[in-house]
């Protein structure tokens, strides 16, 4: 007998972001509403839409990983439709579009195996490229020539993906240009603070050298100085008695005469 496993009870905050998230992705398949008016009110939603994220990561009745995964990418896209909204040029626009990654979410719209996530990001590239279309090439060759329209717009997206990629890639090397010149700056400069700190090692070696020699030659300058204050004091005595002797030595030879 195969026991099956009761579907979860979804918490009253997962059904109402559930339900604020249709909402949202409802608001965003509607390009036209939603670049002229309705991005501050899918700003606020979104808001919104975080709060209760953050409150259903905490609560006791949390979903499963995946199933959290799969609300934080619906969110995170939701974001990102609205930071590419914000962006002031529309080759920006475009190009931002085209790098975000829509949520995988099992609920199709017009088209089997389209998500939701999938038809906002197509319709918002399609009206961004309208609009740099209309405002590189002008609304009246637009509607004399839609289909060389859409190929020349489709050109000038490429020619566009093409200099930001090469605008990238000087960035990159310019990059890679300054690092190295940095690290052969910081290798220079390694080797001279590296000799001179050889220098100032010579140079305490030599100093201690020195200061050991005067320290000996001190000593031998104090021992020779007492020796020769010994030899002088010596030298006076014996020429003190040589005087004394001689004077001696004067007065018995020459005694004073008596009258």
């Amino acid at each position: 007998m195969i026991s099956h496993t009761p579907p979860r009870m979804k918490s009253r905050v997962e059904t109402n972001f559930s339900r604020l998230a249709v909402r949202c992705e409802e608001m965003a398949l509607d390009t036209d509403n939603f670049v002229n008016r309705e991005s501050w009110r899918l700003e606020k939603y979104v808001s919104a839409l975080e709060a209760m994220l953050n409150e259903l990561k905490d609560g006791p009745n949390s979903p499963d990983r995946d199933q959290l995964q799969e609300y934080t990418n619906r969110v995170e896209f939701l974001k990102g439709v609205l930071g590419t909204a914000k962006l002031p040029s529309l080759s920006e626009k475009v190009i931002a579009s085209q790098l975000i990654q829509p949520a995988s979410i099992s609920t199709p719209i017009s088209s089997p195996g389209i998500s939701i996530p999938m038809e906002i990001k197509h319709r918002h590239n399609t009206k961004y490229a309208e609009d740099l279309r209309k405002e590189l090439l002008g609304d009246s060759s637009i509607s004399q020539q839609s289909d060389t329209g859409n190929d020349s717009m489709g050109n000038n997206l490429n020619d566009l993906v093409k200099y930001h990629h090469s605008i990238q890639e000087k960035i990159a090397d310019h990059m890679l240009d300054l690092t190295r010149t940095l690290k052969e700056q910081v290798t220079v400069a390694g080797q001279v603070v590296k000799k001179d700190t050889e220098v100032l090692n010579k140079a305490s070696n030599l100093i201690d050298k020195n200061e050991g020699n005067l320290r000996i030659e001190t000593q031998k300058l104090e021992m020779y100085n007492k020796g020769a204050c010994k030899c002088w004091i010596w030298l006076m005595f014996v020429v003190v008695c040589s005087v004394f002797i001689g004077m001696v030595l004067f007065m018995r030879l020459f005694k004073k005469k008596n009258y």
